[in-house]
């Protein structure tokens, strides 16, 4: 299984320049609003039409502006899951499902097996407007299915629900897609939705991808500041180059020694919230005299806002540690130094 797509797409302030490649992999589209997530799997599907490029799977050409080839939505065999569930609100939910059934003979055996799959079955006479959005998106997927598509597109499929629905839908759907065999495509700006599903992440910013690969790759080591801010870096500081292995962090406004060559392009550095570690002395390399800036309490974690105390203009990093670590190991006081170690620290070049 593959999907390869190059296109472009012109509007009057904004271009969609979409290239990426999948290989039977569970892909997510990571962005923020506006960035063209949505629209790239609309293109994909043939809801929109690009104005130049190629679409292609397993070797079938579902878009291409230079032989006119163009399929038609129904033609291209994708499953896709809106924002808002697009159900039939004159039909109930079994028609739902039958509809997308492609032989007739089978319309009711699919449906009636897709309904105890996703314990629905009591609500099979029940209209679209009768159904909460947790029992929405449980009938959109058993009617995606029905259809047997080779790919399946989720468009910020969890947005609309509570975060316990959430959390119980994220389970059911993640448990289904173990036994599917197509191409999958998630769109969110929930970077744990997609980090809990995807193998590969694609981060975009606007209309086009900015980095991909391996989900575990794309997290930890992000090539810009917008990549990394789209994963979820809180701390970063500009940066001026010392040497090959040095930096100085502008805003903290401390010397810090780094595993990576610092190249020219280097602009910021960053580190997460978890990796920074208390130091015993001031004299441990990447360590500043810690200052309490302020601290928020969370429902399981703190959340430690601290600066350069020998630095009192400087900028706060954030440091993120369990309740229980902060009251049985730090007895809720600040250590007194806290250091930034350099095989966690992330050279990142401008946007």
């Amino acid at each position: 299984m593959s999907l390869k797509v190059d296109i472009l797409k012109k509007y009057k302030s904004f271009t969609l320049h979409m290239k990426f490649e999948t290989e039977k992999n569970t892909t997510g589209l990571l962005g923020g609003s506006g960035c063209g997530k949505s629209l790239t799997l609309k293109c994909i599907a043939g809801i929109e039409t690009p104005d130049e490029g190629k679409i292609i799977h397993n070797g079938r050409l579902l878009y291409d502006s230079e032989h006119s080839v163009n399929l038609a939505p129904r033609e291209r065999n994708i499953g896709f899951m809106f924002q808002n569930y697009a159900l039939f609100p004159h039909m109930t939910v079994r028609e739902n499902i039958e509809i997308a059934v492609r032989k007739n003979k089978m319309k009711r055996s699919v449906a009636e097996s897709l309904l105890h799959r996703f314990h629905i079955m009591k609500l099979q006479h029940r209209y679209a407007n009768q159904l909460s959005g947790g029992e929405q998106q449980r009938v959109a997927l058993a009617r995606m299915m029905a259809y047997e598509p080779e790919i399946l597109m989720f468009d910020e499929p969890f947005t609309a629900l509570d975060s316990y629905l959430k959390d119980q839908l994220q389970q059911e759907l993640g448990e289904m897609l173990t036994d599917y065999t197509g191409d999958i495509l998630m769109v969110s700006h929930n970077r744990d939705e997609l980090y809990r599903f995807c193998n590969k992440i694609a981060v975009m910013d606007q209309g086009k991808v900015i980095q991909m690969g391996d989900k575990e790759d794309v997290f930890q080591r992000p090539l810009d500041i917008t990549a990394a801010k789209l994963t979820g870096l809180r701390n970063i500081s500009r940066v001026r180059r010392l040497s090959d292995s040095e930096v100085l962090a502008v805003d903290w406004n401390i010397k810090l020694c780094v595993n990576q060559f610092v190249g020219e392009e280097i602009r910021y550095v960053g580190i997460r919230s978890q990796h920074l570690k208390p130091a015993q002395n001031s004299y441990d390399i990447n360590t500043i005299k810690a200052g309490l800036t302020s601290l928020q309490e969370g429902p399981f974690d703190h959340k430690v806002l601290l600066h350069n105390s020998d630095s009192p203009q400087s900028e706060s990093v954030c440091w993120v540690l369990s309740k229980q670590d902060w009251r049985n190991i730090y007895q809720e006081k600040l250590p007194q130094f806290i250091t930034l170690p350099k095989e966690h620290i992330l050279l990142l070049k401008e946007k």
